[in-house]
């Protein structure tokens, strides 16, 4: 599988993705993620219309878009990630109701 930088492409909405961010603290550490790509709007837009989406309520979110983390469920602001590779399909198992 390929990474991609997410300066070079993005997902299509609503792909499930591996994602790369820094994790933070000062750490020279990344973090992986499984997370859906959402689009929606920057901050300057959210102040125009008067509103915020729940998944960023305080409007930090930087870009048109973010990362949904399921197993968590948060989300990872747009500009956080740096990385994104297409997820592995589920085993058929999984399709079938058997997990």
């Amino acid at each position: 599988m390929i990474w991609f930088n997410v300066k070079d492409k993005l997902p299509e909405d609503g792909d499930v993705v591996i994602v790369v961010k820094d994790s933070g603290f000062g750490a020279k550490k990344m973090d992986y993620h499984i997370a859906r790509f959402k689009k929606g709007i920057i901050e300057e837009e959210w102040k125009k219309r008067g509103w915020f989406d729940s998944s960023d309520k305080q409007g930090n979110n930087l870009v048109p878009y973010c990362w949904q983390v399921n197993s968590y469920g948060w989300t990872i602001f747009g500009q956080d990630v740096t990385w994104w590779m297409p997820a592995p399909e589920y085993p058929n198992t999984v399709n079938k109701g058997i997990i």
